[in-house]
């Protein structure tokens, strides 16, 4: 009976050192969770400041604590685009890709460098996966439809604009890049409605008084092609000379 209730009293001090230990151990990984937390979000904050170098420096530490957090890769790859490291860019926003291969930032992202580089089928083609896990994505369209621009893919520009601004009827730049391209191919009536709606949107906007006077220059309209040149010149001087 003594040796028997010598055992219990073991075997329970034995899993009271287990309980604690695994305490330990739960409290030890809580605390890493909150640090990689705590130095993700310091970092974003640099980064919306514009401290990209000290972003990356949190970025890195939460990575170190953390290696397969993808929101991480990802926002550490926009601090170094931002600072030009396009090489480390890419290499962050494939790394958020492969932890999640449903993840359309990164796409996105990644997508944009390429078209930085001046690999506009590689940027077309992540841009269509990011659209392809968000049919939405308003800037993805927008961002491929200046890879196509590039590309002289006209009539791709005009879709992908058509859908920027059917899912935001407020989004200038796609009115813009659309009268752009229809000034290109010499729809002047289709031209000019989007200028004046970029105008409309943004009475600031340099660049849509000056296409819009130079539709209305081409269609014999010289009086009206000169108040938007001079439109342009009030609210940007040495807007000719750039």
């Amino acid at each position: 009976m003594k040796n028997k209730i010598i055992g219990i009293i073991l075997l329970l001090l034995v899993l009271a050192g287990c309980s604690k230990f695994d305490g330990d151990e739960k409290s030890k990984e809580e605390n890493q969770v909150k640090k990689e937390i705590n130095y993700f979000y310091s970092g974003k904050s640099k980064q919306d400041s514009g401290d990209y170098r000290g972003a990356i420096e949190d970025y890195n530490k939460a990575i170190k604590l953390n290696p397969y957090t993808k929101e991480t890769y990802n926002h550490r790859g926009i601090a170094k685009t931002n600072l030009g490291d396009y090489s480390g860019a890419m290499k962050d926003y494939s790394e958020a890709i492969a932890l999640d291969p449903n993840y359309r930032d990164p796409y996105h992202n990644r997508g944009n460098i390429k078209i930085i580089l001046g690999d506009y089928k590689g940027g077309i083609k992540d841009l269509d996966k990011a659209i392809e896990l968000d049919p939405n994505y308003k800037e993805a369209y927008y961002d491929r439809g200046i890879a196509k621009l590039m590309s002289e893919d006209f009539e791709g520009v005009i879709k992908d604009c058509d859908k920027v601004v059917e899912l935001d009827p407020d989004y200038v730049g796609g009115y813009y890049f659309r009268g752009l391209v229809k000034e290109m191919l010499e729809d002047y009536t289709g031209a000019m409605k989007d200028y004046g709606k970029v105008v409309e949107l943004d009475p600031g906007y340099v660049d849509g008084y000056y296409g819009r006077g130079l539709v209305k220059a081409e269609l014999g309209d010289y009086r009206e092609a000169i108040e938007d040149y001079d439109k342009a010149i009030e609210l940007e001087p040495d807007y000719l000379e750039i």
